[in-house]
């Protein structure tokens, strides 16, 4: 009999720090700067029975990856990290192409327009899929309007399934979006499952 349930794997970065990472590095180039690790964290996701790995590239935005100077690798860093673990993959694995929250805020105040956002995650996405993702994991966001403007993103540079995670805390995201509005909105964009 097959099972209707999938087991993720989890976060990679207690796996990291157990292997070295210092604090205060960006995990995802420190990382990339060691290619046979990820492939050493993916077998021991895959020994414990994980279906589904995401790729370790939930900050690896060419937003994300400008705080720390590195936004010119963001095509490098998310395309190798997929590949790499692309091939230490069984066939009946999933890969999901993980992105996370830009850190930065949408909003009147703020320097980055919903345009640079979509612009921001289509560039992620493209770079993952081109390593080979077999869908894209939006992981933690706090804004339904980052949300939105990843899914856009994403739909402009690939149809493949797309998985939308929100933080909520007291009944709504950070930024006061409500579990049901969300729901619609993301329902409407075409997200997979939420």
């Amino acid at each position: 009999m097959q099972s209707d349930i999938m087991i993720m794997d989890g976060s990679w970065s207690g796996f990291l720090r157990e292997r070295g990472m210092p604090m205060g590095v960006c995990p995802e180039h420190w990382i990339w700067q060691r290619p046979a690790l990820a492939a050493e964290v993916a077998r021991r996701y895959l020994a414990a029975g994980t279906q589904y790995l995401r790729t370790p590239t939930f900050g690896a935005s060419p937003l994300r990856l400008k705080h720390w100077g590195l936004d010119e690798l963001y095509l490098s860093i998310n395309r190798d990290l997929a590949a790499r673990l692309r091939g230490s993959l069984p066939e009946d694995a999933l890969l999901g192409g993980n992105i996370g929250p830009s850190g930065l805020a949408l909003g009147p105040s703020s320097t980055m327009t919903f345009e640079d956002a979509v612009r921001n995650f289509a560039q992620q996405a493209q770079a993952l899929l081109e390593g080979g993702v077999d869908s894209f994991y939006v992981q933690s966001m706090t804004d339904l309007n980052e949300a939105r403007a990843a899914l856009i993103g994403i739909r402009q540079v690939s149809d493949l399934p797309v998985l939308v995670t929100l933080a909520f805390t007291g009944g709504q995201t950070p930024g006061g979006d409500l579990p049901a509005c969300c729901s619609i909105v993301l329902e409407a964009l075409g997200a997979s499952a939420w």
